[in-house]
């Protein structure tokens, strides 16, 4: 709801409207491209589950969500100012999320469930100490 309220405000043109030979890797949404709902939506997934969580470090969550940004970037359906603003608007709504008793509950509630704090674990691939993917040899 949030990034559909930007979309509708501002109504970028996504990459492919703006330069039609560019053919994206996925099929381009019909709606505008600012914010990233991708970003928005992963950012606020991964700061949720850091809340839940907090063994695991904030930044590997945040290096998760970023990558799902960059990857719409590579696919030809968004701009780095896009993603960058989805990544923004998810901090600020959290910070307002967060005053929100229902949202409060639920993340204690979340803390308690099977599965809760202390046993997330990340993709193959993503070290809690480096917070980005590990080489492969």
């Amino acid at each position: 709801m949030v990034a559909i309220h930007f979309k509708l405000k501002f109504n970028r043109a996504r990459p492919q409207q703006i330069c039609p030979a560019l053919v994206p890797l996925i099929n381009s949404p019909g709606h505008a491209s600012f914010p990233s709902a991708h970003s928005l939506e992963s950012h606020l997934i991964a700061l949720s589950l850091a809340e839940i969580d907090p063994q695991h470090p904030k930044r590997a969550l945040v290096a998760l969500a970023d990558r799902i940004g960059r990857n719409r970037e590579v696919a030809g359906v968004h701009y780095p100012s896009d993603t960058a603003a989805g990544r923004d608007i998810a901090r600020q709504a959290f910070d307002i999320l967060k005053t929100c008793p229902t949202f409060k509950t639920t993340l204690i509630e979340a803390k308690r469930e099977p599965g809760g704090a202390g046993t997330l674990t990340l993709p193959s691939g993503y070290s809690t100490s480096t917070a980005k993917p590990e080489e492969r040899s």
